[in-house]
């Protein structure tokens, strides 16, 4: 069943290091990676690559990339397959989300169909039709989109095939015929005058081929196929074997004009004609997956895997490196703020700085696509805008982050979950100065590790009061120092559970501080590791190295007496009430003297259905409402009345524009009102109606100005502060229209207002006095001049 069929406006194509401000409540923008190309095409001397992260477009004539993106109209960004037909260009969509996606690269328009599938497998557009592979489960088939005059539209499923396949590979439309190359052959049909539905209209293009079939390729000159480590021709007397080659796994097959074959295996390309072979190989660090043609007799453009395009040179046999600006991965589990606006995110594929310029990334050095020839070395202070990569490599192994931290003196600190010895577990490094960087591993007793191969990981790394540094190392058999404080002056201290008298396990999630400097430390729940879960509290009389004053308290975190003991989450919101997040759900405490904990309300717990697991987090904004992140089902707003924000349903991708549903970290801009949202397949930015306080009413901005009628846009009054309403008058102090809370015109510290008045009539020509005001008689006003055209 179709879910939706729409047509939208795209907007035109920017360069990644330019990103225009989000000014609205509910605005959303995402930074994505365009490092990864799956499927590469040309029209009109552009190159277009389908990516993970949407499209990158890269320029030969003036050697730089551009992108479009979910910014720039794109309903889907994690791109499987990609084939431009004439002015159109068909893209569709990687799992979990099989869209397909049509765009006019002339006028810009898109159209896309979502059919609930699965994945899009590949795709092939002609110029009044096209058909996409897809997998839905188990079952593949194709999709037929057809002209209908003005755009593309869904036409058909077809899946009842004469034979069972369980994988297609290849789609080639030639003339009227179409060839599917499957797991069981290539089956062949006339499109235009057979039911492609019947599966006796199919017919086995290679009758003895009832095999794997990666690749069907149909020229001037003649057919082929392409099967493992062969090619086969068809001539006046059948089928006959062309060319044997071998070596790498196969990815793809491409044809020159000159008639050489192009064969594209992990590790280089294979020139293939009847008279031999030729081999030519980039970087042993790149991996190949596509060859295409390029326009110009001399060039071809490679994809490598994780690392962008390649031009590869025929005349001079060499490669041109051409990766795109942009994260190095979509993936990153830590994500934060700096001090001085900058974007910070770390991961597996590294730590990725955004400068409102460009990408600049820090490579690990060991493990991940690591290699001394994969990185551009452009140093930490020469970050400019570049439609290039933008790298430096330090040598850490780069795994799972929990998330990031700021230091006082600018550094910051990342946490990193299961590396061996002198891998690092905790990364310290000013990313204006990356040469000083620190790691601490189990080195110098810094951290603990496993017995044995002394196997280290930290979950939590948390700052106090006093600029200390508080690390969950859990898993630390070796001395059992399960938490580990570096202070300030760099100081270590450490608590093991005997140090705890058995309050500590092994295995410490989350710490958080209460008002009075007590540490408070969740756990989980695994019986082989003798770990209970709960919380720990410790309070240290606020001497560090002084263990004889501390006092340890045990406290449980079962919501019920059957659920789990299992904390992977906890914090103080704004009102010292303590939050705990759960296999379970959430829930809020007030803290009694005694430290034992009272639900402090009759509401709770929270999300009791949704399924919390490792990687959840809860966190507060500015205004005391909870964030609950969920890495399978998106993200909740707890309003601190206890409704939610928007709606129960939360924020996921069928109720916004969130990447994906499998979020990994969350970081609130209290000062700017948004939020920064981590998740697998990139970051997603939210303009929200919550931020500190306004204490005044000296910045009411509004916008835009003049305001132009009739419009599909809102005018937006920014600057209220929280809890006003609004009032529009006409200059001669006429009222026209209110707006409040309750109608959903106000949200935080914004009001919209849509030109009418309360009739619902468009306003007139004119200057209109903006009134925002509280209850108690507080207020600010503006103007703005309306024209009606």
């Amino acid at each position: 069943m179709i879910r939706w069929l729409l047509a939208v406006a795209v907007l035109a194509t920017s360069s990644p290091a330019l990103v225009r401000g989000q000014v609205q409540v509910g605005e959303w923008h995402h930074y994505t990676s365009t490092v990864s190309p799956t499927a590469i095409a040309h029209h009109n001397g552009l190159i277009y690559a389908s990516t993970g992260g949407g499209v990158l477009i890269y320029h030969p004539t003036e050697n730089r990339f551009s992108t479009l993106t979910t910014n720039d109209g794109l309903v889907y960004s994690d791109l499987s397959s990609l084939d431009i037909s004439g002015d159109w260009m068909w893209l569709g969509g990687a799992a979990p989300n099989g869209i397909i996606q049509i765009l006019n690269l002339g006028d810009g328009g898109i159209t896309f169909v979502d059919l609930d599938l699965d994945e899009i497998l590949y795709i092939e557009a002609g110029r009044d039709r096209g058909f996409a592979a897809y997998r839905n489960g188990q079952e593949v088939g194709l999709v037929e989109l057809r002209w209908d005059g003005q755009t593309y539209s869904f036409m058909d499923i077809y899946r009842n095939f004469p034979v069972s396949a369980n994988h297609i590979y290849d789609l080639d439309l030639w003339g009227d015929s179409l060839f599917v190359s499957t797991d069981n052959g290539v089956l062949g049909n006339n499109y235009m005058r057979a039911n492609l539905k019947d599966p006796l209209t199919w017919k086995h293009i290679i009758p003895s081929a009832q095999y794997e079939v990666l690749q069907y390729l149909i020229d001037s000159t003649g057919h082929f196929y392409m099967i493992p480590n062969e090619i086969h021709q068809r001539s006046d007397h059948g089928w006959e074997l062309y060319g044997v080659f071998g070596g790498g796994a196969i990815k793809h097959l491409a044809r020159r004009p000159n008639g050489d074959f192009v064969i594209s295996h992990s590790n280089y390309l294979q020139f293939l004609t009847t008279r031999g072979s030729r081999y030519y190989s980039p970087r042993a660090d790149e991996r190949v997956l596509y060859y295409m043609e390029g326009s110009a007799a001399d060039e071809g453009y490679v994809i490598i895997r994780n690392q962008g395009l390649s031009r590869f040179s025929h005349q001079t046999r060499t490669w041109t490196r051409l990766p795109p600006n942009t994260m190095r991965g979509p993936a990153y589990s830590a994500i934060l703020k700096l001090q001085n606006g900058q974007l910070v995110a770390a991961g597996l594929p590294g730590i990725a700085r955004y400068n409102d310029f460009s990408w600049y990334n820090l490579v690990p050095g060991y493990g991940y696509l690591s290699g001394p020839d994969e990185i551009r070395n452009h140093g930490h202070a020469q970050v400019v805008a570049s439609s290039f990569f933008l790298a430096d490599t330090i040598f850490y192994r780069g795994k799972q982050s929990w998330n990031i931290l700021q230091l006082p003196d600018g550094e910051i600190m990342v946490g990193f979950k299961g590396n061996l010895p002198n891998q690092v577990g905790v990364l310290r490094v000013d990313l204006d100065n990356i040469s000083s960087f620190e790691n601490y591993d189990t080195t110098n007793g810094h951290l603990d590790g496993l017995s044995g191969d002394g196997y280290i990981t930290v979950r939590h790394i948390a700052l106090d009061a006093q600029a200390n540094v508080w690390i969950a190392n859990p898993y630390s058999q070796i001395r059992q120092n399960v938490l580990a404080v570096l202070a300030e002056d760099k100081t270590w201290t450490h608590f093991s559970i005997s140090d705890s008298r058995n309050v500590l396990n092994y295995l410490p999630t989350e710490i958080t501080f209460d008002n009075r400097d007590r540490v408070w430390i969740g756990s989980q729940v695994i019986g082989e590791w003798s770990s209970w879960g709960g919380i720990a509290v410790l309070d240290y009389g606020g001497t560090l190295e002084d263990k004889s004053d501390d006092e340890w308290t045990q406290l449980t975190a079962k919501l019920e007496p059957d659920h789990s003991n299992t904390v992977w989450s906890l914090t103080f919101d704004r009102n010292d009430v303590l939050w705990t997040l759960t296999p379970d759900g959430v829930m809020g405490y007030t803290v009694q003297p005694d430290l034992s904990l009272t639900p402090f309300t009759q509401y709770g717990p929270y999300l009791e259905e949704v399924p919390f697991g490792e990687g959840s987090k809860i966190r507060v904004d500015a205004q005391n409402n909870k964030w609950i992140t969920s890495t399978q089902s998106g993200l909740w707003v707890l309003l601190d009345n206890t409704t939610f924000w928007p709606s129960v349903d939360g924020i996921n991708t069928q109720t916004s524009s969130l990447l994906s549903d499998e979020v990994l970290d969350i970081y609130l801009d209290d000062e700017e009102g948004v939020a920064y949202i981590a998740t697998s397949k990139g970051i997603s930015t939210l303009k929200i109606p919550f931020k500190k306080s306004l204490t005044s009413y000296n910045n009411l901005i509004i916008f835009p100005s003049p305001y132009y009628l009739p419009s599909v846009d809102y005018l937006t009054i920014d600057g209220i502060r929280q809890g006003s309403s609004v009032k529009i008058f006409t200059a001669t102090g006429r009222l026209v229209r209110e707006l409040t809370a309750e109608q959903g015109s106000v949200q935080g510290y914004q009001a919209f207002w849509d030109g009418k008045n309360e009739s619902g009539e468009w306003v007139g020509s004119g200057v209109y006095l903006i009134a925002a005001y509280l209850a108690d008689g507080r207020s600010g006003v503006g103007k703005v001049a309306v024209i009606r055209r």
